[in-house]
């Protein structure tokens, strides 16, 4: 009877020390998971920053330059197969 009451308490140590090691587990995880989405939302905050950048010079530039209509065509097919490539 003894026996059998020490091998249930070394089993129930086990089981706590499991759930210990699984809670830990999972904090980890979870840390990990909210500090890529927070740079996720970093980058793509700077992705939107850099966009507008991008997009003011170059109307900046299409406006304070004479381009002919056809060049501006020519110059903003360039920019649109330079995005989805």
């Amino acid at each position: 009877m003894e026996n059998e009451v020490r091998s249930a308490e070394d089993a129930a140590k086990k089981a706590i020390a499991d759930a210990q090691r699984l809670s830990e587990d999972l904090r980890r995880q979870q840390d990990a998971a909210s500090t890529a989405e927070k740079q996720r939302k970093s980058f793509e905050s700077q992705a939107c920053n850099i966009t507008c950048a991008v997009n003011s010079q170059l109307s900046y530039c299409l406006m304070s330059v004479n381009f002919t209509f056809s060049d501006h065509v020519v110059v903003l097919i360039c920019l649109l197969v330079g995005l989805f490539e």
